[in-house]
C-alpha cells in the first residue's frame, strides 16, 4: 500500500471530468498535468521507501473521490458550443479532427467564442496533412467555423447579441439569421420561453489574422448558458470542489512520503534528486506555458514531422498509415519510437504544445538522475554530484537554449541512452543477466528513438563479450553478447513488423536516409553526382563508394573527415561562423586526460559509456555534425561531462585525504 496515493492520485486524474473540470481528464489542464507529474515523482521515491502505515487509509480517500468524480461526469452536461473547424472558406468537406474530443461529426467543443491571433485552436494545421502549407499557416490559410448549441430562457424576454469579428461573422437563432458583420455589430431580440437553437458562423479570409468574440445574454447583462446538444445542468462547480478534496489529499499523501523520506538513509539523494527535478520542472513549466496557444511548427523541420506523425497516430492508430492505405504505404521516415511518446503525451496533456515541451525538461531531470546512479557507485557522493552539476550546465548552454523546446528527439535519446548505459554498468559489476537484458531493451528503444544508436550495437557486443571473458565467465563471453542482442532487436522488431505491413519493405527502422551518407562524405567542392549514381542501397555499396572517395581524393576527404572530427569534439567555429562554445571543448579534453589520469575511468562498469562515446564520435565522421547546427553532437556531452567532472573531483579529494 505505500504507492496508495501517488497511484489514487494518477487514477484520479485519468477518470472522465466534468466539464470545467480544475484538472481535466484526457485531456488534462496545466494544472492537472502538474498534479499528474507530482503523483508520478511520488509513486517513483515512495517505491523505494517502507510502506506507509497509513496506506490502507489513502486508498480508502482516494476511492472515494475517484467514484465522486465520475458520478459527477455522469450527471454533467458540459456547456458550450460544439464546434466543426474548416481549412477552407467554404465550411466544405469533413469537419477537422480533434484528439483532445475524437467527434466524428465535429471537431471540438468551445466553452466560450472570444478569440484572437493563437486563440483559435487550430492545432489540425501541425498534422500530416498541412505538411507542405506556408510557414505562417493559421493566418496564410483561410477557415471556416460554424458553432452550434443550444439554449433556454425561462420567460418571454430579450436577448442581446454582441458581435465582433476580422472577417465575415454571422448568428443564427432558431435557424433565422439575425446579426451579421465583419466589423461589430449588436442585437436584441425578444425570445419566447423555452429551449433555442444558435448557430455562428465565421469566415477568415486567408493572409488575415483572426478574430472572433460573441456574446449571448439577457437584457440585464447575465450571460445565457450555451449546450452542445440541449439545455441542461452543469455540475462545474462541483467537479472543483472534488478536485480540490483530491489536492489536499495528494499534498497530505506527499506529506507523508516525504517524511518518509527524511527519516531514510537516502535523504540526502532524495533531496538534490528532488531539487534537480523541481528546478528543471519549474523552468519547464514557465517555458511551455506560452505554447498553450497554437504555435505553428515550421514546414519541412523535424520538430513538424514528429508532431503530425504523433497525432497520426491518435487519430488512425498504431500503425502511422500516414493518409495511405495499408498496404501501400512508406516504412518510416521520421525516427519512430519519439512521435509514440508524443502521441501519448499529447492524449493525457491535450493537442498544444505545453504538454510535451514541459516534458522535454522533466527528462533532461530524469537524465541527471540516472548519470548521477551511474557515477555516484564509482566516484562518491561528492564526484556524482559535481558531475550532474556539470551536465545540468551542459543542459542549460547547449541543450535548453536551442534544442529542448523544438520538440526534437535528443531530450528522449540521451535519455533511452542513459538508462541502457546504467543497467549495462550495473551488469558489469554484478553480473545479473537481467541487467543485460534491461540494457538490451534501452539499446533497442534508443535505436527507435534515433537510429544511429544501431552504429553502437557492434560496439556494444564487443564490450559484452570482453567484459564476461575479463571475469572468467566463458559460457557467458558467449551467451552475454547474444543476450544483448536479442533484447535490443526485440524492441527493434515492432518497427520492423510495422514496415512490412504499411509499405511492403523489409526496412529495420527507418528510410529516408538514401544516399545522404555519400553526399556528405564528399569534399568540397568535388561533383557529388557520380558517386551519387554509383551508389545503389545497402551497407556494402555505401562502403564501396566511401572508399573510391579515399582512392580518388585522399587530402580532401582526410581534411574533411578533421574537420568532423574537431566540430565534433567542440570546435564549432569551424564551420559556418558559428560561434565558439569553449565548454565544449573543454569538456572534451578533459575527458581524454581523465581517461589517462583516473583508473576508475577504466573500470570495466565505464567499457560501455567509452565505447558509446568513440562510436558516436565515429558516427559524426559518416555523417555531417553540422547538418543541424550542432544538435547531433550533443548526445555524448551527457557522457562526458558528468564522467570527467566526477573523475577529477575524486582525484582531487583523493589527494586531499591522501597521507602526506
Amino acid at each position: 500500500m505505500k504507492l496508495a496515493g501517488a497511484v489514487g492520485a494518477m487514477l484520479y486524474l485519468v477518470t472522465p471530468a466534468a466539464g470545467g473540470s480544475l484538472l481535466g481528464a484526457w485531456p488534462l489542464t496545466p494544472l492537472g498535468t502538474i498534479a499528474f507529474i507530482v503523483a508520478a515523482a511520488m509513486a517513483c521515491l515512495a517505491w523505494h521507501l517502507p510502506a506507509a502505515k497509513s496506506g490502507r487509509a489513502i486508498a480508502a480517500i482516494f476511492a472515494a473521490l475517484i467514484v465522486a468524480r465520475g458520478v459527477i461526469f455522469l450527471a454533467d452536461d458540459e456547456p458550450g458550443f460544439k464546434a466543426r473547424y474548416y481549412a477552407n472558406d467554404a465550411w466544405a468537406g469533413e469537419p477537422q479532427w480533434s484528439p483532445d474530443y475524437r467527434f466524428t461529426d465535429s471537431t471540438r467543443i468551445d466553452r466560450a467564442l472570444v478569440f484572437e491571433r493563437g486563440d483559435f485552436p487550430v492545432h489540425y494545421l501541425n498534422s500530416h496533412a498541412f505538411s507542405k502549407a506556408p510557414a505562417d499557416r493559421d493566418v496564410a490559410m483561410p477557415m471556416t467555423v460554424s458553432w452550434h448549441g443550444r439554449f433556454a430562457v425561462d420567460t418571454r424576454e430579450a436577448v442581446v447579441i454582441d458581435l465582433r469579428s476580422t472577417g465575415s461573422s454571422m448568428v443564427f437563432i432558431d435557424g433565422t439569421p439575425v446579426v451579421a458583420t465583419e466589423q461589430t455589430a449588436t442585437h436584441q431580440m425578444t425570445l419566447d420561453p423555452g429551449p433555442h437553437s444558435i448557430e455562428v458562423r465565421y469566415r477568415k479570409p486567408a493572409a488575415v489574422a483572426g478574430s472572433l468574440r460573441m456574446d449571448l445574454r439577457q437584457s440585464n447583462g447575465e450571460a445565457i448558458d450555451v449546450y452542445p446538444d440541449a439545455p441542461g445542468a452543469s455540475h462545474a462547480v462541483a467537479g472543483s470542489v472534488v478536485d480540490a478534496l483530491m489536492l489536499l489529499a495528494l499534498i497530505a499523501a506527499a506529506m507523508l512520503v516525504i517524511q518518509q523520506a527524511i527519516r531514510s538513509e537516502s535523504r540526502l539523494r532524495i533531496a538534490l534528486g528532488a531539487l534537480l527535478v523541481a528546478a528543471l520542472g519549474v523552468q519547464g513549466y514557465f517555458a511551455a506555458r506560452p505554447f498553450r496557444r497554437f504555435y505553428t511548427l515550421t514546414s519541412g523541420d523535424d520538430w513538424l514531422g514528429f508532431e503530425s506523425a504523433a497525432r497520426n497516430i491518435l487519430q488512425h492508430g498504431l500503425l502511422m498509415p500516414l493518409d495511405a492505405a495499408i498496404g501501400s504505404g512508406v516504412p518510416y521516415f521520421y525516427h519512430p519510437f519519439y512521435p509514440y511518446l508524443l502521441a501519448a503525451i499529447h492524449a493525457l496533456t491535450g493537442e498544444s504544445l505545453f504538454g510535451p515541451i514541459l516534458f522535454h525538461f522533466l527528462l533532461l531531470a530524469a537524465t541527471g538522475l540516472v548519470m548521477f546512479a551511474l557515477v555516484r557507485p564509482l566516484f562518491g557522493m561528492a564526484g556524482a554530484v559535481f558531475g550532474v552539476t556539470a551536465l545540468v550546465a551542459i543542459f542549460e548552454l547547449d541543450f535548453i537554449r536551442y534544442y529542448t523546446i523544438t520538440l526534437l528527439s535528443e531530450n528522449l535519446y540521451v535519455f533511452t541512452v542513459s538508462c541502457c548505459l546504467l543497467a549495462f554498468a550495473r551488469w558489469a559489476a554484478s553480473g545479473r543477466t537481467s541487467s543485460l537484458v534491461l540494457a538490451g531493451i534501452w539499446g533497442g528503444v534508443s535505436a527507435a528513438t534515433r537510429p544511429v544508436m544501431m552504429v553502437f550495437l557492434p560496439f556494444a557486443i564487443a564490450v559484452a563479450f570482453a567484459i564476461a571473458y575479463r571475469n572468467r565467465r566463458q559460457r557467458g563471453a558467449i551467451a552475454a553478447p547474444l543476450t544483448l542482442a536479442m533484447a535490443w532487436m526485440a524492441c527493434v522488431l515492432p518497427f520492423t513488423i510495422r514496415n512490412w505491413i504499411v509499405s511492403k519493405q523489409f526496412v529495420l527502422i527507418s528510410a529516408g536516409q538514401g544516399g545522404a551518407v555519400i553526399e556528405h562524405n564528399v569534399p568540397k567542392p568535388i561533383d557529388p553526382a557520380p558517386y551519387l549514381d554509383a551508389f545503389r542501397s545497402g551497407a556494402a555499396s555505401t562502403v564501396s563508394v566511401l572508399w573510391r572517395i579515399l582512392i580518388e581524393h585522399p587530402s580532401e576527404m582526410i581534411a574533411l573527415q578533421f574537420k568532423k572530427l574537431g566540430f565534433t569534439v567542440g570546435m564549432i567555429h569551424w564551420f559556418e561562423g558559428y560561434r565558439p562554445h569553449p565548454e565544449l571543448l573543454a569538456v572534451s579534453l578533459l575527458y581524454v586526460v581523465m581517461l589517462a589520469m583516473s583508473k576508475t575511468m577504466r573500470r570495466p562498469e565505464l567499457w560501455p559509456v567509452h565505447a558509446f562515446v568513440f562510436s558516436h564520435w565515429g558516427s559524426m565522421m559518416l555523417t555531417s555534425p553540422w547538418n543541424y547546427g550542432y544538435r547531433l553532437i550533443l548526445p555524448a556531452y551527457v557522457y562526458t561531462s558528468t564522467l570527467s567532472v566526477a573523475a577529477a573531483v575524486a582525484l582531487m579529494t583523493t589527494y586531499r585525504t591522501a597521507p602526506r
